[in-house]
């Protein structure tokens, strides 16, 4: 990160990487096999293909859904790229997937994490 100060009347050129990619909703307990306490902790990692990670955030929100019961979601905009998604829960669930971000707009925007079985 650079700091850059400006004051009045001056010009500056500044240049600054972009990353273009697209956003995606990271679905945990898509299928309803786990039954989750509301304020659950959800330890989300998610890594591009070269192992670094990207995204470390705990996730506590559960949402219900209209079959009842209680999924952890995370949005998030990726670069283009292919990632790699671990997630665990303090209670034991285990959580883990691949996924791609293309430049393609007809890909899904959701992505089902499936349960890691025990």
């Amino acid at each position: 990160m650079v700091d850059v100060d400006l004051d009045p009347g001056d010009v500056r050129t500044l240049h600054f990487a972009v990353a273009i990619g697209r956003s995606r909703k990271l679905v945990f307990n898509g299928d309803g096999k786990e039954h989750p306490e509301l304020g659950t902790l959800l330890h989300v990692i998610v890594r591009t293909d070269d192992g670094a990670a990207i995204v470390k955030q705990d996730v506590t929100d559960l949402y219900p859904d209209l079959r009842g019961y209680r999924y952890w979601y995370l949005d998030h905009a990726y670069p283009f790229g292919r990632y790699e998604v671990e997630a665990s829960a303090d209670t034991g669930q285990r959580y883990r997937t691949t996924f791609e971000v293309r430049d393609n707009l007809d890909d899904p925007t959701r992505v089902d994490v499936p349960r890691l079985e025990r």
